[in-house]
């Protein structure tokens, strides 16, 4: 819901779909349009929206192929796909791989492991290849180069050289080295 609340500043109107009745009970009560859906079934018509958006989502779906597909199915010709992903060439992507395969000790609810969470880190020379011929790359912009943690943020000298650090990155070659990759694209 913290996506869809910041889009709803700005766009005519906003809907958010989430697996989780739980998640989507926390949307509910801050005033957003939410309903319940799958990525890879999508509960829109076709060319429905302007703009379709993604974050946080994409890597944990096994069927990533399909998922991409209905994101372009419910855009409008000539609308936009933002899609997140998980970079394998970042700090992160080697961190996720030594926890999960060394570590997996963290716990999630119900006593969950990361290792029994479907995660999928990519490249973008492979996420072209689940990309739906309907869809081309307009921009690639890599997010969260610098910030190892969170917690940094707490500190306002260290979050201002962040923030400034972080923005100097999307906006250069070292995206490719973000912990997230966001590509926009553009349907034909």
């Amino acid at each position: 819901g913290l996506i869809l609340q910041r889009m709803k500043d700005f766009a005519q109107n906003v809907t958010g779909i989430d697996l989780s009745e739980q998640m989507l009970g926390k949307a509910r009560a801050k005033g957003l349009e939410v309903l319940q859906g799958s990525a890879t079934h999508l509960p829109f018509q076709e060319a429905s929206f302007d703009v379709s958006v993604s974050f946080k989502v994409l890597p944990h779906v096994p069927d990533l192929g399909q998922a991409l597909g209905e994101m372009a199915r419910v855009t409008k010709q000539k609308g936009y796909v933002i899609a997140e992903f998980y970079n394998s060439r970042s700090i992160r992507g080697l961190r996720w791989i030594l926890r999960k395969r060394f570590f997996n000790k963290k716990k999630y609810k119900d006593h969950i492991t990361e290792k029994e969470i479907y995660t999928r880190y990519h490249v973008l020379e492979e996420i072209k290849e689940f990309l739906p011929s309907s869809l081309e790359i307009v921009e690639v912009r890599g997010i969260i180069t610098w910030t190892p943690f969170a917690f940094f943020y707490n500190f306002p000298l260290i979050s201002q050289l962040l923030a400034y650090l972080e923005k100097k990155t999307t906006e250069s070659k070292l995206h490719a080295l973000a912990g997230f990759v966001a590509v926009i694209l553009r349907k034909k």
